[in-house]
């Protein structure tokens, strides 16, 4: 549906609007440089050698490989490892202890947030949070061996079942089904109350194989190691297979015809050695198993992770083999046996697959091969190879830490590794060692290392999901968060204990408070330890968004930005931007010869980010203005009827886009303008304090995860029908946003000199800010409007161009589009007949730079000339639409006049037609200048009066345009229908038809005398000059004795 607002421009605003949208570009360049430098940090073969020395190399033998952060920073107290909280075993289960005869098992299933312990044959399982909720399971008859949690396949179970527990024994397989069901006092949390189905849902014999672990993969398939060596799977499906079962054990390790073969030929033929760990890589669909012995084997699942075969095993004396051709100078004994794996998903490194520690707590990493870009991207595993060997602490000369002893648990998680050591039968409690990364040491492998005292030997130690919004959605939580806090579970005899290793930000908290201000020696050790500006980043952090109670906390945090990030950086210009870690303090001009160094333009290949986006006008190479597509046929035919006037179009507008709900095409060229004409080989460069680069690195990561996404993708209906949805849900936005407006009300301050560069680009910041606040509401409220029937009620070119765009195109340039879904939004409304009060609103509320308090009156003026055309009670319609005629007024210029005019000669308002026009011409012209360009006979110096007149000229072809469509209806024979001899619109062929021609003359005689009733003289030329080109002029004879002096002037 058409808008009813104005696409015309004024000229006082097209530079205040350029002004905006520059600082939009350049905000959204510089957020360019900095996403790009977060997500181009160094390799894990950069850090390790490997890529400089193209081979495998090792580490942790120098001084630098390991730090203390407590001892660097002189704060004794500092440790990365937190136990965030402790829960004993519940007292029921307590009690069991006391009867258990002889064996015993516990773990954690994270993705439930349970823990579970196996008493011989009873299975018990409690929430670790809170030490609650505890299910039991006792109908098997042998001790269980272990045990394993399975999201099961779609389609398979009725949707209640959420989840199969595998219990195995020494005879048989069971599988139980998990329901949840909410509590009625707390229904914060996904899974309430658990319940274990009593009734097997399969039982499988273990054919005298006890299997000693389990695993499942994302796609719901179960996998077991078997005592014998084997890898072993449980098949299941929804209909019976051709031998009339639902499920059945699959032998992996043997091959298709070994079923021929006895299980005790089997056991003499092969040596040996259970299956003790599966672990599986996600994300590239590759499993590994570990075995008693310290073997290591591949299994490739197939790329869409629903094969399987096997690709190579590795002896423990090959791995051993391999990592003393590393490290020549230690003894074989550091290097066995392997005791724990781990798989490396592919969002933390392209080329590590594996990472296997020891129990000298050695780090071994491996790769497939899978990630070589030479094979291409998509390349399978092909086999297992050494790349990299990571030696404790304690290997360095004159080490003052102990080495690790006895490790016999260790998760390699996000970087981080957590292990447990046992002091090796002297009664001395374990401890948790934690090896990470948390402060970023460039391209040198340097970590933290902190103990943490165990109350008791651990019997499970688990990596936990990290904590999300519930409501995000997959592609808002695909972006590994930089900040990223790594949590763990270690199960000990007293209970479970919560650890977390903290983030840069978290080890900030936790200096400020045992500080108590930003002024001690520690704090400022941080911002130079860490690197100023992403100290800077994480001190805004902590001021945006710790919890509104922690006022002193948030406001410490804040002096310490600006106390220390108050300085400027001094930095070369470097000679590759997209490399270098200080692009981002540099000002790059933009040329169109030069190519973009920025990720986003791979979004769409007619969009560069180092051209102008702007939705207002497009200028040429000369920089002329270039309406949109509608106007410049409408202006087309204005110029037809008068020669010589500008094709230019001088009514004000919002300096952000050319109208709510424009009706102009809106194609790729609307994120986008001619690029901007600078001197590309005069590189400006700007010294910009720490507290600057960090507000733009932590705007950066807090938009990371959809910069680079595309705003839409495609779905199809069961009946092969596409339509478009977004990428992203509506939580997601206002999830993000509130992030912003926290940034936003916290650079409410001064945080820079005015009339600096650093301010300048500071406010370049808070706009885009507030700009990309009112999109993502926006979006928000798309979202909950059915957003594939708004974006389905755009024209196809519009569509397409929206399917390319990017969010980072949408933020930075996408005012149009915006204004284009907007119009879409508010028609649903109207063709649903309901009011667009609400959402008027509601709009104006979330988006108000986007949805003026204009467009919001012009709404509501489309409601109502709507309403009035359906109107039935007379006095009713005429009150409607002299409403509808008194907002229009108040909102003149900014008006769609040529559709106005047609709604209300639809309507049959012909008197509110030119109450109209003479309101956008006194608003337009209010110093009537046009009147004295035509009184002086039209000067060619007066360039303002020449096309303030023909502007004017314009407006009044609209009473033009009514004259003749009575005019014509007038002309017919009486009772005869509408012969259109000029094509008309159906909303005016309405009126039309139920019009007479003698009422129609009426109505036009009538409608001329209003005109010249007006005081307003060009006006009356306009009607002058339309009842001489209809040889009308004897209506001028029939003024009567007193004509209006406009007449005398034309007829002179």
């Amino acid at each position: 549906m058409p808008s009813i607002i104005s696409n015309t421009v004024d000229t006082h605003l097209i530079e205040s609007g350029k002004m905006q949208l520059e600082c939009l570009e350049l905000a959204g360049r510089t957020l360019d440089r900095y996403i790009t430098a977060d997500n181009s940090r160094p390799s894990f073969l950069e850090i390790t050698g490997i890529a400089a020395l193209r081979t495998p190399t090792c580490s942790g033998l120098n001084a630098g490989d390991y730090r203390n952060l407590a001892a660097i920073l002189k704060h004794p107290n500092l440790s990365q490892l937190k136990i965030l909280n402790k829960v004993p075993l519940p007292p029921e289960i307590m009690e069991h202890f006391a009867h258990m005869q002889c064996h015993c098992l516990m773990g954690v299933f994270p993705e439930i947030s349970r823990v579970w312990l196996a008493i011989d044959s009873n299975i018990y399982v409690w929430a670790f949070e809170h030490g609650s909720d505890v299910a039991y399971f006792d109908g098997l008859g042998e001790t269980i061996v272990s045990v394993g949690l399975v999201k099961p396949k779609t389609g398979v179970f009725q949707s209640f079942v959420k989840y199969l527990l595998v219990l195995t024994t020494t005879v048989e397989i069971v599988v139980l089904g998990v329901t949840f069901s909410s509590s009625k006092n707390d229904t914060s949390s996904e899974f309430q109350e658990i319940h274990l189905v009593p009734e097997p849902v399969f039982v499988l014999p273990t054919d005298g194989v006890s299997m000693m672990c389990v695993k499942s993969n994302a796609k719901g398939r179960i996998f077991m190691g078997g005592k014998d060596g084997c890898l072993y799977e449980i098949t299941y499906q929804a209909q019976l297979g051709w031998f009339g079962k639902h499920c059945k054990k699959v032998n992996h390790s043997t091959s298709a015809l070994s079923f021929l073969v006895p299980s005790f030929l089997n056991a003499a033929l092969y040596d040996e050695d259970a299956i003790i760990k599966i672990e599986i890589d996600n994300s590239r669909h590759i499993l590994y198993t570990l075995s008693e012995k310290g073997c290591i084997e591949v299994f490739d699942l197939g790329a869409d992770g629903e094969s399987l075969s096997k690709v190579v095993r590795l002896s423990q004396g090959k791995i051993v083999s391999s990592a003393m051709d590393i490290v020549k100078t230690l003894e074989a004994n550091n290097f066995k046996p392997v005791v724990a794996i781990s798989a490396v998903d592919e969002s933390e490194s392209e080329h590590l697959n594996l990472v296997a520690v020891t129990q000298t707590g050695a780090r071994l990493y491996f790769s497939t091969g899978s990630g070589d870009a030479s094979q291409g991207a998509s390349q399978r595993p092909q086999y297992l190879t050494l790349l990299h060997v990571r030696l404790p602490p304690g290997f360095t000369p004159n080490a003052s830490v102990l080495k690790p002893k006895q490790v016999h648990s260790a998760v390699y998680e996000n970087g981080s590794l957590v292990m447990v050591c046992s002091a090796g039968g002297g009664g001395e409690a374990e401890t948790l060692w934690c090896l990470s990364r948390a402060i970023p040491g460039g391209v040198a492998f340097s970590e933290a290392h902190t103990v943490l005292a165990l109350d008791g030997p651990a019997w499970a130690l688990t990596a936990l999901p990290p904590k999300h919004d519930a409501n995000l959605s997959p592609a808002l939580l695909s972006k590994k968060e930089a900040w990223c806090v790594s949590r763990w579970a270690v199960v000990t005899g007293a209970g479970a204990a919560l650890v977390a290793a903290g983030a840069a930000p978290d080890l900030l908290r936790a200096l400020l408070r045992d500080c108590g201000g930003p002024d001690a020696a520690p704090v400022r050790d941080f911002f130079q330890m860490q690197t100023a500006e992403q100290a800077c980043a994480s001190a805004l952090r902590l001021a945006c968004e710790e919890p509104p109670a922690e006022v002193a906390l948030r406001e410490w945090a804040a002096r310490a930005l600006l106390l220390y990030g108050s300085q400027p950086q001094l930095h070369q210009l470097p000679q590759h931007p997209q490399h270098s870690q200080h692009s981002h303090l540099y000002y790059q001009p933009s040329h169109p010869s030069q190519p973009s160094h920025v990720p986003s333009s791979l979004g769409s290949p007619k969009f560069s980010p180092r051209q102008m986006s702007t939705p207002m006008t497009l200028r040429g190479a000369q920089g002329q203005i270039h309406q949109g597509k509608l106007n410049q046929s409408y202006q087309g035919q204005m110029n037809q009827s008068f020669p010589g006037s500008p094709n230019q179009s001088l009514m004000p507008q919002s300096p952000f886009h050319q109208n709510v709900m424009s009706p102009t095409p809106f194609n790729q060229s609307s994120f986008m303008s001619s690029p901007q004409q600078r001197d590309p080989s005069f590189p400006i460069q700007v010294e910009y304090s720490a507290k600057h680069n960090g507000l733009y690195i932590y705007i950066g990561r807090i938009l990371a995860p959809i910069w680079n996404l595309k705003c839409v993708t495609k779905s199809s209906t069961p009946d092969n029908k596409e339509f478009m949805c977004s990428k992203v849900t509506g939580e997601d936005c206002a999830y993000i946003a509130q992030k912003l407006q926290r940034v936003c009300a916290f650079m409410q301050r001064t945080l820079a000199p005015p009339h600096s560069d650093e301010h300048a680009s500071l406010h370049a910041l808070k706009l885009f800010i507030m700009m990309a606040i009112e999109m993502l509401s926006l979006w928000k409220v798309l979202c909950e409007h059915q957003f594939h029937v708004i974006a389905a009620s755009l024209p196809p070119d519009q569509q397409s161009a929206l399917q390319a765009a990017s969010f980072r195109e949408l933020l930075v340039g996408g005012q149009e589009v915006a204004c284009l879904l907007l119009s879409s939004l508010v028609a649903g409304y109207l063709r649903d007949n309901a009011s667009v009060d609400g959402i008027s609103q509601k709009l104006r509320q979330l988006c108000p730079t986007l949805y003026r308090q204009e467009d919001a009156t012009c709404s509501k003026a489309n409601e109502l000339l709507m309403f009035a055309k359906q109107q039935k009670n007379p006095a009713e319609k005429e009150e409607m639409l002299q409403h509808a005629l008194k907002l229009c007024k108040d909102v003149a210029p900014i008006v769609n006049l040529p559709l106005v005019c047609s709604k209300l000669i639809s309507a049959g308002f012909y008197s509110g037609i030119v109450e109209l026009c003479v309101a956008c011409a006194n608003k337009l012209d209010p110093q009537d200048k046009a009147l004295h360009y035509y009184r002086s006979d039209q000067p060619s110096q007066d360039r303002e009066g020449h096309i303030l007149y023909f502007k004017r000229m314009e407006i009044y072809r609209e009473v033009g345009n009514a004259l003749e469509r009575l005019y014509e209806r007038s002309s017919e024979t009486s009772g005869s229908e509408y012969s259109p001899r000029r094509p008309m619109s159906p909303s005016v062929s309405d009126a039309m038809l139920t019009l007479s021609p003698a009422d129609a003359n009426y109505q036009g005689r009538k409608l001329v005398w209003e005109c010249l009733s007006c005081n307003d003289e060009l006006l009356h030329i306009a009607v002058y000059e339309w009842l001489v080109s209809k040889n009308l002029g004897a209506e001028l004879l029939s003024l009567g004795a007193a004509p209006p002096p406009s007449l005398r002037s034309f007829l002179a």
